[in-house]
């Protein structure tokens, strides 16, 4: 919130019991108030919330806590009826001075929203060429939205809205993302929906309508962006990282805990990897950002509930979901070096935590696995912990999981619990029967040529490369189990078997679905 001399100040707001009025508070004051030294270990928060967010939920427990309790009363009513300026200076200041080079169709101060809880108040304005946010006291904006790049201008309904009695929302959207704007009256509200909407030229169908089931149609929007690191990551305020970006961020969930109890963590993360697969997100814009808004959904998903093999089913749809998102929006890797920003640094927001690429497979997936190798050291293999990472080892996670590498097969399935282990075995059984390769060297000598990862991840298996062989076997095709069962009994006489590992491919694809989970149950 702007102060004075056009300095910012961090305000929470609160809306109180009985209080129809939001009223706005300083941390130190609230702590101080109610005798806390704030956060502190017995919240159960990722420890990958920034301070900023840690505070606001710990505020918020303060103000839970008061309601219904007896001694804590006065408090709650001191924080209702204090006088501070926030409460009065909040987007109704006066008009600033900024220099207007061109024709300014409609103004106000507006408060944007910076993630799904954070908000910042500034200066906007709509001209011919966008709608553009300003410090008061500066001439640079601060963020700015092509009007040509509009597609959608929305009054936010009050249940997506965020709970601020008293003020007016509306939501811009573009290609790959929704800016979210608070306005201190609905005249102002409505004056921006119809100006924006003329302006952009929208068809009546995209103004403060609802979303409707796309009919389809042929776009180059995608290929246009000149950045879509800009239109397709964001650096949300939630998060304590620098050069972390979220990826599944079209769309804010302002009320994303009162969803994810009404929300099936295994839809949302099947529907999302099933509009991912979508062969026309790269031909048809309205494919592309129905998949977007799914994507924006598993925010909402809460996966503490789960058993062992839901988690499992939901965190490697979500992992090929990831892949392919990355994929279509940003382009494959060009190389191998280029994997250490894909896997490391784009990320998702799910189930009120965030994980990379990385961390998904590593410390989620792989959690209770053997750690790779020291070749795959080089790309920075993250430790961190989560709460719902998987417990238990299973060796066919290693073929399930699927970065579109050209070594690994083309097509996953959508994972389903009442099916998970015969999937497991499909999918282990394509990785190997595409990948395995037998070599008959002499009458005596024969070498098999086994998958890289095999290599990677040996002590998933076995502890020798005999043991590795054995563990894969099953899934191998009939002629080179027979042929392998035929040395071991020693029908072809003495033979020596010898053990290589394939080179692995840099090079990736964008992935397609499995033929036979091509329609949905």
């Amino acid at each position: 919130m702007l102060v004075h001399r056009g300095n910012y100040a961090r305000t929470y707001a609160f809306n109180l019991p009985e209080s129809s009025d939001t009223v706005f508070r300083k941390a130190d004051w609230m702590l101080n108030l109610y005798g806390s030294k704030g956060p502190n270990d017995c919240l159960p928060l990722s420890t990958r919330l920034s301070s900023a967010e840690q505070t606001r939920r710990h505020l918020g427990q303060l103000i839970s806590s008061s309601v219904g309790d007896a001694s804590n009363k006065r408090r709650l009513e001191t924080v209702r009826t204090a006088k501070t300026p926030y409460d009065d200076q909040f987007l109704k200041r006066k008009k600033p001075s900024i220099p207007e080079k061109s024709r300014v169709h409609a103004s106000c101060f507006v408060a944007r929203a910076l993630s799904d809880h954070h908000w910042i108040e500034e200066w906007a304005n709509i001209t011919e060429r966008g709608v553009n946010f300003y410090h008061p006291e500066r001439k640079k904006a601060n963020h700015r939205v092509g009007i040509q790049s509009i597609t959608k201008v929305n009054k936010l309904d009050s249940n997506l809205s965020p709970k601020f009695p008293n003020y007016s929302f509306l939501s811009l959207e573009t290609l790959g993302r929704t800016t979210y704007l608070m306005f201190a009256s609905e005249t102002d509200r409505d004056d921006w929906v119809r100006v924006i909407s003329r302006l952009a030229k929208l068809a009546p169908s995209a103004v403060d309508s609802m979303e409707t089931e796309s009919e389809g149609h042929a776009s180059t929007a995608l290929l246009e962006l000149q950045n879509p690191k800009d239109e397709f990551l964001h650096k949300s305020s939630l998060w304590d990282f620098k050069h972390r970006r979220v990826l599944n961020c079209r769309r804010f969930s302002f009320r994303a805990r009162e969803k994810a109890s009404r929300q099936d963590p295994l839809s949302l993360a099947e529907d999302a990897l099933h509009k991912a697969l979508d062969p026309r997100n790269e031909s048809d814009d309205d494919i592309l950002v129905s998949f977007l808004d799914s994507a924006a959904k598993l925010k909402e998903a809460n996966v503490h509930g789960l058993g062992e093999e839901e988690r499992l089913a939901f965190f490697l749809n979500v992992y090929h979901t990831m892949v392919m998102h990355a994929y279509l929006v940003l382009g494959t890797p060009a190389s191998s070096f280029q994997w250490i920003s894909y896997f490391n640094s784009i990320s998702y927001q799910c189930s009120d935590d965030i994980f990379s690429l990385a961390e998904l497979e590593h410390c989620i997936l792989r959690s209770p696995m053997s750690y790779p190798t020291q070749f795959l050291s080089r790309f920075a293999i993250p430790k961190s912990s989560y709460s719902f990472a998987l417990t238990r080892s299973d060796y066919r996670i290693n073929f399930g999981l699927n970065c579109g590498s050209m070594s690994n097969p083309k097509c996953v399935p959508v994972f389903k619990v009442s099916s998970l282990n015969q999937q497991l075995n499909d999918v282990s059984r394509l990785y190997l029967a595409a990948a395995v390769k037998v070599k008959k060297r002499s009458n005596r000598d024969v070498e098999v040529l086994l998958p890289r990862i095999c290599l990677w991840f040996a002590d998933d298996f076995g502890s020798s490369n005999t043991d590795v062989l054995r563990r894969v076997t099953p899934f191998l095709t009939t002629d080179v189990q027979d042929f392998l069962k035929s040395i071991e009994s020693g029908k072809r006489g003495k033979c020596h078997v010898s053990v290589k590992y394939l080179n692995y491919s840099f090079e990736c694809r964008k992935l397609t679905l499995t033929p036979e989970t091509g329609n949905r149950s």
